[in-house]
């Protein structure tokens, strides 16, 4: 489906081409297998135009804001006891931030929530970084922005860094409300 809208297209205009596929495909959904093809054909375009301009694609980007970054360890949640095997393997391999994701939070209640988050600062400690991932763009995900304020205080109490995915993508005015009250840090949500 992508392949005829690019061939013959420049390697060295990525923006354009990227939005071109996307306005193109735009019946086809802002997400799913059509977005993540193109998002991997955006990648691939600004590596290319990286090595036409000889230049790092931050720069092309709009600027280097960093030379150090700090990586963290994505893991998914799970049962208290593989929950705390896997973050001491995470932190084993020198990690100093982790992000949980998914299941089973976010899927039973708020006291099963409240046990892994508690798992997770037991194990790890305080001086290591953690996110939480809720999964929001599951579908037919469950919760509302009651349930995400209130897990985000929550979260905020055990130390936890930001709250990403509370809510549905589509949630648009749940986000803006839940950026005005919630007591940690919401990343963009992913439109």
């Amino acid at each position: 489906m992508l392949r005829p809208l690019l061939i013959g297209e420049r390697a060295d205009e990525p923006a354009r081409v990227t939005e071109k596929l996307r306005q193109t495909t735009f019946w086809q959904g802002r997400g799913g297998s059509v977005e993540h093809a193109i998002s991997g054909i955006d990648i691939a375009l600004w590596d290319l135009m990286g090595k036409i301009c000889n230049q790092p694609i931050g720069r092309l980007l709009g600027g280097l804001y960093r030379h150090r970054i700090k990586p963290y360890g994505s893991i998914l949640f799970d049962e208290p006891g593989p929950l705390q095997e896997k973050l001491q393997r995470t932190v084993e391999r020198g990690f100093k931030a982790i992000k949980l994701g998914w299941r089973p939070f976010g899927r039973r209640d708020s006291k099963t929530d409240e046990l892994l988050v508690r798992t997770a600062r037991d194990t790890v400690g305080p001086d290591i970084e953690i996110m939480v991932d809720a999964g929001g763009s599951e579908q037919f995900w469950p919760h509302g922005y009651k349930w995400a304020l209130e897990t985000a205080k929550m979260l905020a109490s055990y130390g936890i860094v930001w709250f990403e995915e509370a809510l549905p993508p589509d949630d648009i005015e749940g986000f803006i409300e839940l950026r005005r009250h919630a007591p940690l840090r919401l990343p963009p949500a992913k439109c």
